[in-house]
């Protein structure tokens, strides 16, 4: 406990500050993020072919960009390239290059990418996007902290055991209700700042926390099923007690998209 709680303490500050400051900063976490991410998630379900990650790795490059032009989450046209990029060196490798090897990459990319551009989307956004990022971090990362208060100090009824053995149906409640919570609160904040357009009611964005929380936790479930299904413990070890990039994704990437789109209606 002790360990996480220094590297957050390291890690946080650094990360959320060049989230502040937004532009080409943010950018270029993302792409450091991507490479990582992807490397490990090849690395854990053995995927022996350098080609098949450092390919959406570059695309990632023309998928940012378009996001950080447009200020839009991406669009299809580089999972139709990466397709049939895949596709091609899967034929001209057959039968070198698995064909599981080819889902995986596309996977990656759809997981890694397209999830976090939502989130490079958010912070873009012309008039609101400094302060309504962090309604994605508020959410992801209070519901992992009430969901594991609540279930280490009232957690009696298994949730997911073959999935992930310690996560409680008491824990998944408390991550709900406190997500709810950190929403409505942040709803109030800024309404009090003069923020919000229409001056929209903190329910609402409790609501929003509520709805966060939820996609947040089975993000958290998803990765512990990929987890377990390539037979590894955590992504990585790039993080002292928290595991690897991904393992510190899992519940942001889910809860991106559901944000970007929620603040965009709370906005009209």
């Amino acid at each position: 406990m002790k360990t996480r709680i220094l590297s957050s303490l390291v890690a946080l500050p650094l990360v959320f500050g060049i989230i502040y400051l937004g532009g080409a900063y943010i950018l270029g976490l993302l792409v450091l993020v991507t490479g990582l991410a992807l490397f490990e998630l090849n690395r854990a379900f053995k995927v022996r072919d350098e080609f098949l990650w450092i390919m959406p790795l570059l695309l990632s490059f023309w998928a940012y960009g378009e996001v950080f032009l447009t200020r839009q989450p991406m669009g299809l046209q580089t999972f139709a390239v990466l397709l049939l990029l895949l596709l091609s060196y899967y034929a001209l490798r057959y039968p070198k290059v698995p064909f599981r090897w080819v889902l995986v990459s596309f996977f990656n990319y759809f997981y890694v990418v397209f999830l976090l551009g939502f989130l490079l989307a958010t912070r873009l956004h012309p008039a609101f996007g400094s302060v309504l990022v962090w309604l994605v971090f508020v959410i992801a990362f209070g519901s992992d902290t009430f969901a594991y208060f609540t279930g280490v100090a009232l957690g009696r009824h298994k949730l997911a055991p073959v999935v992930s053995p310690k996560k409680t149906v008491e824990g998944a409640v408390g991550g709900l209700l406190g997500s709810s919570l950190l929403g409505g609160l942040f709803g109030l904040f800024l309404s009090y700042k003069g923020i919000l357009l229409g001056g929209n009611p903190f329910w609402l964005f409790a609501l929003v926390g509520l709805g966060g929380s939820l996609l947040a936790q089975l993000g958290d479930l998803a990765a512990s099923a990929l987890k377990r299904e390539s037979e590894v413990k955590d992504f990585g070890h790039l993080i002292p007690g928290h595991g690897g990039i991904v393992d510190r994704l899992d519940s942001i990437v889910f809860a991106a998209p559901y944000v970007y789109y929620a603040a965009m209606h709370l906005l009209d």
